[in-house]
């Protein structure tokens, strides 16, 4: 029975469509006139509605908001514009926020961690149009460490197993372990969440099969139609894990988002690469690239910790390696000049203590010379008729450097008191079997003046610190 006085009631009531809805009705006849409106447009008008040319535009805004936030000066702007996960706010995240903000210094460390790697995650993060809540994934996973292992043998920044690893190409053997290689394991991660988004048409599932495993979602979506219930992360039946793994990182978007609201004093960070990617051809010791670099051995191993062993091995192909951005010229040009004196043969044999055997006089020299030219470059006080020490003979790669360089070297000019000329000395650490005369003889010295230098003290005892000055007929000009 119809009621009421509507023109549009009274039309529904006559058809005989009074016991629907009428406002879900003249829903319909809207639709169907806009419908009709719009198919009556010729299609080569001049006014016809061309929805590609308005989707082609959609996409350009949401490029150009991309390449605005890409050319900020910080790279949290740059990630906080790509956000784009939705519909999860509750208790859970709310705990999560409050776990990592109760202790500042926690996440302020983690943060410091993440700097290596942030601009080259977001970049490839926007290079495939995913969320950029997926760059901080691996706070989740591993806290940004690099070498972060799991009970269930998970490894690197994204926390691939094994198996998961070798189905995306991720190598792992004796030599590295690609499942740590910053940008292998990084494209690997996106290759498999990307793969999982298509499986799931959900991020917040892809995320959760990227924790829990793609077989056992598809089983609890499963399940959940067979109950008649939604294949949604929020009606699935999820471990307390996967589904906390899936909270914490939406946590972790929240502060991120908005720091000043936690308390959180987020640093700004340069939106620009902190390392470039160098290709390596031959077998080459670890020591000699980063010491061609001038860098530490820890900060090599930060920004290449795939390596195993004292050994870059090449095997098929070429392995790239990561140097930071202004370590690149420096290494180039040191490598184009010395790459043939340290490259190893590919038949290398490796020695129980990780190491090829005795590095070879030339080299020896060639590193102290680099050390010497980079120490006067960083403390630009370049010293004229500057002389080059001749290293001690067999000292093995890798063992304690017993002559510790403070100055570059000057030469002593005849007649000098014995304290003229200290400022360029060298510390000399006495070790197991030497005599006062083999140091002597070793650095082209006479036993009187390394007592004179030293005390006139006879008696060494290992360890001991022995004051040297470089002596112009032994030196490499």
């Amino acid at each position: 029975m119809c009621v009421g006085n509507s023109p549009l009631k009274t039309i529904f009531c006559r058809v005989g469509v009074g016991h629907i809805s009428w406002l879900r009705c003249a829903t319909i006849v809207l639709m169907i006139c806009l419908s009709l409106i719009l198919l009556a447009i010729p299609v080569n008008s001049a006014n016809a509605i061309d929805f590609q040319a308005i989707a082609y535009a959609h996409k350009n805004h949401q490029l150009f908001l991309a390449n605005r936030a890409s050319q900020s000066n910080d790279i949290w702007v740059r990630i906080r514009n790509g956000f784009a996960l939705k519909g999860l706010d509750n208790k859970a995240v709310r705990n999560h926020e409050i776990s990592y903000t109760r202790h500042p210094k926690y996440i302020y460390r983690i943060i410091e961690r993440s700097k290596p790697y942030l601009y080259h995650i977001a970049k490839e993060v926007e290079h495939r149009g995913m969320p950029t809540e997926i760059v901080l994934l691996p706070l989740v996973e591993s806290a940004f460490d690099p070498k972060a292992k799991s009970k269930s043998n998970a490894l690197g920044l994204w926390q691939f197993i094994p198996a998961t690893g070798e189905s995306y190409g991720l190598m792992q053997n004796k030599w590295h372990d690609d499942r740590k290689d910053i940008i292998a394991a990084t494209s690997a991660a996106l290759d498999y969440l990307q793969k999982l988004h298509t499986i799931f048409g959900d991020w917040k599932l892809a995320l959760a099969a990227y924790n829990w495993g793609r077989t056992a979602v598809k089983r609890s979506i499963t399940n959940s139609h067979e109950k008649g219930q939604p294949a949604s992360f929020r009606h699935l039946e999820l471990p307390s894990e996967t589904r906390n793994h899936v909270y914490k990182l939406i946590a972790v978007r929240n502060i991120i988002a908005a720091p000043e609201k936690f308390g959180v004093k987020l640093a700004a960070i340069p939106n620009q690469p902190y390392f470039a990617k160098i290709k390596i051809s031959y077998p080459v010791n670890i020591s000699h690239v980063a010491q061609l670099a001038d860098m530490s051995i820890d900060e090599f191993k930060a920004l290449n910790p795939a390596y195993k062993r004292s050994i870059i091995k090449i095997e098929d192909a070429p392995r790239i390696v990561l140097l930071p951005v202004e370590k690149k010229e420096m290494f180039l040009r040191n490598f184009e000049i010395y790459s043939k004196l340290f490259r190893l043969p590919q038949n290398f044999q490796l020695k129980k203590d990780g190491y090829t055997g005795e590095i070879t006089r030339a080299q020896e020299i060639i590193l102290m010379h680099l050390d010497v030219i980079n120490d006067i470059k960083k403390k630009k006080n370049f010293i004229s008729n500057q002389v080059m020490p001749v290293p001690p003979r067999k000292r093995n790669i890798g063992a304690d450097i017993t002559i510790v360089q403070k100055k570059p070297f000057g030469i002593r000019i005849l007649g000098q008191s014995k304290n003229d000329g200290m400022e360029n000395s060298l510390t000399y650490i006495v070790k197991k079997g030497d005599t006062l005369y083999a140091i002597a003889r070793r650095h082209g010295l006479t036993v009187a003046q390394i007592k004179d230098w030293n005390n006139n003290d006879e008696h060494l005892s290992i360890g001991q610190e022995l004051m040297l000055l470089p002596n112009t007929s032994t030196a490499l000009h």
